[in-house]
């Protein structure tokens, strides 16, 4: 028990008995009745802190005591992060799977706030705040991740008793769907953003679409005629990029040809980047230099907006994102062709970066082998019982006015 959570306890007995000089069964109600003692109460549960937040919400962080495998608890345990946002008991609950790091800020979920709901969020196995130690690759499976979900849900559900609505966005709309899919009672709906169903590794037509039709046709026809420029004319853009390199000392050894491919790379995933990130498209599309805009123009919007990848790059993805793409490897699936998409390709003259590379590098070789059965079985399950699904997309927002906001610092005024 944290000191936190100690001193909360004598000042709520203090205060129960001074200022109001209540008996001290009335006293301990009292203190029993505070949700930081009432979730340290809960199995498993450690309190570790508490945000301030505007009230009458509470933001509470906690660590949650795991199985390292869930079918064999002889290997021990682990401690996995999570967050609680206090609104009311009988108030509905969204779960929130980051599918990534938990944030280490207050944050409201979009679902949250439209419910003005309790949020209960948990970290993703294995990324680096709730990692076994000693790290177990082989137990970062969908199964398992679904099981860490539902046990932490079982274990709070007897606090918050109102409706429970599972939720997340791209790989955490996936950690939400696949819950849903193993444990269907443990939650009364879910609502997953972006969250793609990848049961055929060999076909990115799905996401070939999206980009051929995301936008409108002037918004393509411009980012087309961009990217096209670059990599058609890039010696302005690569004198600086080598200026930059020797001057901070950047490495590309990671990428087939270099310094030249990393820039292709860039530009190959700058079209994913934009209509990922991208809260107005069309906006963000109009200032993409046109076809009258000059050199440096290109260049400078380049290097505000594009950005290039380093093998520094690379090791750093390795500690966090390196987790997402083992599991795609692995299970998940992911879009091969984000590098080919189509009528650029034969102006690149270097080989795309292997995502494989991005792996953690003490990830054992024999699980490193693609096996989709698990995404099969989920997929199957979506189409029989799942509702309003689309073909995966690539934008965040679920409603105009919180577009590419389903987490959001906690604000008083919220979308």
């Amino acid at each position: 028990m944290t000191k936190q959570v100690v001193a909360k306890r004598v000042l709520g007995l203090s205060a129960a008995a001074v200022v109001i000089a209540c008996s001290a069964s009335s006293a301990n109600a009292t203190v029993a009745s505070d949700i930081s003692v009432r979730l340290d109460d809960r199995p498993g549960i450690t309190i570790t802190g508490e945000f301030a937040v505007p009230s009458p919400y509470r933001y509470i962080t906690f660590a949650f005591t795991q199985p390292v495998d869930h079918s064999r608890p002889d290997r021990g345990t682990f401690e996995q992060r999570g967050s609680v946002l206090f609104r009311g008991d009988s108030r509905p609950t969204a779960f929130e799977t980051p599918g990534y790091d938990l944030p280490d800020f207050p944050f409201r979920g979009e679902i949250t706030s439209l419910l003005d709901a309790n949020q209960v969020a948990l970290e993703h196995g294995h990324f680096p705040g709730s990692r076994p130690q000693p790290v177990a690759w082989d137990t970062l499976t969908i199964t398992q991740v679904a099981t860490d979900h539902h046990r932490l849900v079982q274990t709070l559900r007897l606090l918050f008793t109102g409706a429970w609505v599972s939720t997340g966005s791209s790989k955490g709309g996936m950690s939400a769907v696949h819950h849903r899919a193993f444990f269907p009672q443990d939650v009364d709906g879910t609502i997953a953003y972006s969250a793609s169903s990848d049961i055929d590794d060999t076909n990115d037509t799905a996401y070939h679409d999206i980009f051929r039709t995301s936008g409108s046709p002037q918004c393509r026809a411009r980012l087309d005629h961009y990217l096209r420029q670059m990599l058609t004319d890039r010696r302005d853009v690569l004198a600086a990029l080598r200026k930059l390199a020797d001057q901070d000392k950047l490495t590309f050894a990671e990428f087939d040809g270099g310094l030249e491919g990393a820039f292709e790379n860039s530009l190959a995933n700058f079209r994913w980047k934009l209509y990922q990130s991208s809260a107005s498209l069309e906006q963000d599309c109009a200032a993409i230099p046109g076809q009258s805009a000059t050199s440096k123009k290109r260049v400078d919007f380049y290097f505000a907006n594009v950005g290039l990848y380093t093998d520094a790059f690379i090791q750093r993805s390795r500690t966090s994102f390196g987790i997402y793409v083992f599991q795609a490897v692995r299970e998940l699936g992911y879009p091969k062709a984000v590098h080919a998409i189509d009528s650029l390709r034969s102006l690149r003259r270097h080989e795309p970066l292997n995502v494989r590379v991005q792996v953690p590098q003490d990830v054992p070789d024999e699980i490193r082998r693609l096996d989709t059965d698990h995404m099969r079985q989920i997929h199957a399950t979506i189409k029989q019982t799942g509702r309003n699904t689309r073909p995966p997309g690539l934008s965040a927002g679920a409603s105009p006015q919180c577009a590419g906001q389903p987490h959001t610092r906690f604000v008083e005024r919220q979308c």
